[in-house]
């Protein structure tokens, strides 16, 4: 009976055995596999245009989402054909997990293929040389088999970005106000009416303040629910969602979000300066004392001076931040 070597089971011949041929062609059809096999590997590539990102967060406090947009290619250049990972998808990550899989040799079609998530890389009656990792977590970083990686937050074009990369605002939307008027007191969960991979983030006003996670609530992007951490005390409680979806309509940003502008004007100041004007400045988002601002209510935008105009002039003590979109 043929022996097996004790880490890839390669088969071989037993001293004395007869016939001996079949266990040592077993054995050498083994060996030829392997080499071909990590051949191919170290010449394994990603390939992707779409967005991929990673929310620390996006599950739970343990379970992280990780995301991307489009289908990713995996080819080694030793045929016309690719392995491929389906997309948009989502997969929860945590803390020490692997993602994995089993990639195919001698393609003679583009095939798709299964992610495996463990703590290892081990598939059954599968050796290592044809498990390929994909991405691990260590911490709160994604690591990739090709070198790059993701902080938390992280979102862009991680496979074919290019010299520019657009990781800190990738091409996205923003969405409609969402505004949410629970029936009664008690009320724990809301829904924002979109889900991952093409939800990437919300903000969330209660009674007309912003939100922070996780001190007042927490989002699974998955389902698309908001839990409260302090439920409706009346049905006269007022939310507003403001929810950023991928585009996946382009593959470049089309504006960027500007680092936040505090101003503290001096009393009876009715103008304020957003130091940028058309046709860079887009749009704003204005906030006073924490409280979000509303045009034409509360104020207007004059986009060609780039001069905010308040309709209740400033106080001593206001304090207001600005976050500004603009054109790219």
């Amino acid at each position: 009976m043929a022996e097996i070597t004790p880490r890839n089971q390669f088969p071989y011949p037993s001293e004395f055995e007869e016939p001996y041929f079949a266990p040592a062609q077993d054995g050498a059809v083994a060996i030829d596999a392997g080499v071909y096999a990590n051949a191919e590997n170290s010449q394994l590539q990603f390939l992707s245009t779409g967005v991929v990102g990673w929310d620390k967060d996006g599950v739970s406090p343990v379970a992280g989402l990780l995301f991307w947009s489009d289908a990713i290619q995996i080819t080694g250049w030793s045929t016309p054909f690719k392995a491929f990972i389906t997309g948009p998808a989502s997969v929860e990550l945590q803390d020490g997990e692997v993602l994995y899989f089993l990639m195919p040799r001698l393609l003679a079609v583009d095939t798709e293929i299964s992610l495996y998530r463990a703590n290892r890389i081990f598939l059954l009656n599968q050796r290592l040389h044809d498990l390929r990792l994909f991405a691990a977590r260590i911490g709160d970083v994604v690591y990739f088999y090709n070198g790059k990686s993701l902080k938390d937050g992280d979102t862009g074009l991680l496979f074919g970005g290019g010299l520019l990369t657009t990781s800190l605002f990738p091409p996205h939307k923003h969405l409609v106000a969402l505004v949410i008027e629970p029936p009664s007191a008690g009320v724990g969960a809301l829904s924002v009416l979109s889900v991952a991979p093409a939800l990437t983030k919300i903000q969330l006003f209660r009674n007309g303040l912003i939100q922070s996670e996780p001190a007042d609530y927490g989002l699974n992007l998955i389902t698309g629910i908001v839990t409260l951490v302090i439920p409706t005390v009346s049905a006269l409680e007022r939310f507003v969602v403001l929810r950023d979806e991928r585009d996946l309509s382009v593959i470049t940003t089309t504006h960027e979000h500007l680092t936040e502008l505090v101003i503290t004007p001096l009393p009876a100041t009715v103008l304020l300066d957003m130091l940028v004007t058309a046709p860079t400045l887009a749009a704003i988002e204005l906030f006073k004392l924490g409280q979000l601002l509303s045009e034409p209510a509360d104020y207007s935008l004059d986009l060609t001076t780039g001069f905010v105009t308040l309709t209740v002039a400033s106080i001593l003590g206001d304090r207001f931040q600005a976050f500004r979109r603009i054109n790219v």
